[in-house]
């Protein structure tokens, strides 16, 4: 009977130290949240008016663009490359929209790379268009 006892007691302990997806922190989740423009001093930008992203758990995100009228938004899904060279963001909007910032016109993606100091950084100053980055709300 103690043998049982014993038993379950074990099963119990082992069942509660089980991987719980809730408790442990997956590789990303320092990335998952709202991330907001750090503003360039040449573009004149109104504080409170950046531009900023969320990044939610689901691999879905949401930018919003804020204008005097309203903020505008759009939405997608995205996916985070880690490799030798860097970790990146590869954003794919559902839909065209001139909002997008790439360096091919019409295409659905955006691409930022983290750099040194932990910022999203928008690869298509490459080509040319506004420098933007991005640091994480704590």
């Amino acid at each position: 009977m103690k043998k049982i006892g014993l038993l379950i007691a074990l099963f119990i302990s082992l069942a509660s130290c089980s991987n719980d997806s809730d408790g442990i922190a997956s590789p990303n989740s320092a990335y998952y949240g709202k991330w907001i423009e750090v503003p360039d001093p040449a573009a004149n930008t109104i504080a409170g008016m950046e531009v900023y992203y969320v990044f939610d758990k689901n691999q879905t995100f949401v930018k919003t663009v804020p204008y005097s009228e309203g903020n505008k938004t759009l939405s997608g899904k995205y996916e985070i490359v880690k490799n030798e060279a860097g970790t990146s963001f590869i954003l794919t909007y559902s839909s065209a929209n001139e909002l997008i910032s790439n360096c091919t016109s019409g295409a659905l993606t955006e691409t930022f790379k983290i750099n040194q100091m932990d910022y999203l950084v928008n690869q298509s100053s490459s080509c040319g268009k506004r420098y933007s980055s991005f640091k994480k709300v704590k």
